[in-house]
């Protein structure tokens, strides 16, 4: 802002300029001012918005973010241990107690996986941006062909309204893709899915977050034939190992340094892949909001607002509305957790 100093004769005001619609008077000798440009009717609208609504952005931008962040913790610690331990199986002295400690804080940050690199990762070092990780698993009965016809009966804990029991009929003379097709579609509601294995069998995976649960409550009824009848029985799943096991390691031992060089040699490879994939993820985020222009179309503008709108009321998106949480949230405020799963149990 600019300060006309006062004059002798007055206020600050250039008398060579209108005021207040008041025509300036020129002075003798100066040409009439020009006639001021006359002021525009209106401002003009100004348009804004992105051209889509991507619900999903945050969530794979911060599984990708998370992924790196351990990532970049992770590999030094794989190339330093493999490039002494490396040292050590070619007969160069390396001190036993520093492949053990770097051993161990290997061992603490895989430990830390789940939590620190979110629900990227799954425990083979894979990357996906799309759903969370997932535990592979079999169980013992089903790892082969089935041997008779029967339905099987599948829970996971004590059946309830919250965790029903499934049925799904074995068949002897079903493909194994079939086979696994019918598994899947019956285990959807446990959060279960199934796919076909190199052997024939039927190999599981869940997500890593509900893994105890199915650790320590799945359960089978079959009719007699190939699994016991009468009621649910405990069966044992079995996880498939992850791609590193640093607390199993015996580096001392040819044998066992050899296999601590062989997981880590696929870890890396691994670890590459995954810190690509987060990248990509990232690069591809970056470059939709760079070209995200404004939206100058009123149809689209009308259309995002009944959408968002469908989403606040529970009528569109996802099962875990704004709607549906809000009134669950008011009628269960207060309820502890284990109240809430004796009322499940009961239905």
């Amino acid at each position: 802002m600019q300060i006309t100093p006062l004059r002798p004769g007055g206020l600050g005001l250039d008398r060579s300029h209108a005021s207040d619609g008041v025509a300036a008077v020129p002075r003798v000798g100066e040409a009439p001012a020009a006639a001021p440009a006359p002021a525009p009717s209106a401002l003009p609208v100004v348009h804004a918005g992105l051209r889509g609504l991507d619900a999903q952005r945050n969530t794979r931008v911060a599984g990708a973010q998370q992924a790196l962040a351990y990532l970049d913790r992770l590999a030094p610690r794989l190339r330093n241990l493999q490039t002494d331990l490396s040292r050590a199986v070619a007969g160069q002295p390396v001190p036993a107690d520093r492949l053990e400690s770097q051993r161990a804080r290997l061992d603490q940050l895989w430990t830390e996986r789940a939590a620190a690199a979110g629900t990227a990762l799954d425990p083979q070092l894979n990357f996906s941006a799309q759903e969370p990780a997932r535990r592979s698993f079999s169980v013992r009965g089903l790892a082969q062909p089935p041997q008779a016809r029967e339905t099987l009966t599948v829970a996971v804990g004590l059946p309830s309204a919250a965790r029903p029991a499934v049925r799904v009929q074995l068949d002897p003379e079903a493909t194994p893709q079939a086979r696994a097709d019918a598994f899947a579609q019956a285990l959807a509601p446990l959060g279960l899915q199934a796919e076909a294995d190199a052997g024939g069998g039927l190999r599981f995976s869940v997500a890593e977050s509900r893994w105890p649960q199915v650790r320590d409550g799945l359960a089978l009824q079959g009719e007699g034939r190939q699994f016991a009848s009468g009621r649910l029985h405990r069966v044992a799943a079995d996880p498939q190992p992850d791609v590193l096991t640093p607390a199993q390691w015996a580096l001392q031992d040819e044998g066992g340094a050899r296999q601590a060089l062989q997981q880590l040699g696929t870890a890396l490879q691994r670890s590459d892949a995954a810190r690509a994939g987060a990248r990509a993820v990232l690069d591809g985020d970056r470059a939709a909001l760079a070209d995200a222009a404004p939206a100058r179309d009123a149809a689209w503008a009308a259309d995002f607002g009944t959408e968002f709108a469908a989403r606040l009321r529970g009528e569109a998106g996802p099962r875990d509305s704004y709607g549906r949480q809000a009134t669950l949230g008011a009628a269960l405020w207060g309820l502890g957790r284990q109240r809430v799963e004796r009322l499940l149990d009961a239905g």
